[in-house]
């Protein structure tokens, strides 16, 4: 059985010890709903791009802003960091 059904008030019910068991509560109950809130997200995504048409490219930059460049983790903001050094770098070489 999943976690989520005690958290939403139902009773433990003796019979279902024995799958509990069996089932080990392996499952992580929490990634079945993030994965769900992100297809929702993504729909919803979806409809904005439709309605704006067109509008889509400028509805991804703000999604790139809002998200601090649109780059997960240090690894890539430390790559870009470095990028744009040297751009500067080669700047100053030219002028």
């Amino acid at each position: 059985m999943y976690i989520g059904m005690y958290r939403r008030g139902r009773k433990k019910r003796w019979w279902w010890r024995k799958r509990e068991e069996e089932e080990g509560e392996k499952r992580k109950w929490w990634r079945k709903r993030r994965k769900r809130r992100k297809r929702k997200k993504r729909r919803w995504w979806r409809k904005r791009m439709k309605e704006e048409e067109g509008g889509g490219e400028k509805a991804m930059e703000e999604e790139e802003e809002r998200r601090g460049g649109g780059e997960r983790g240090r690894k890539k903001r430390r790559w870009r960091k470095r990028e744009e050094e040297e751009q500067e770098v080669e700047k100053e070489e030219k002028g």
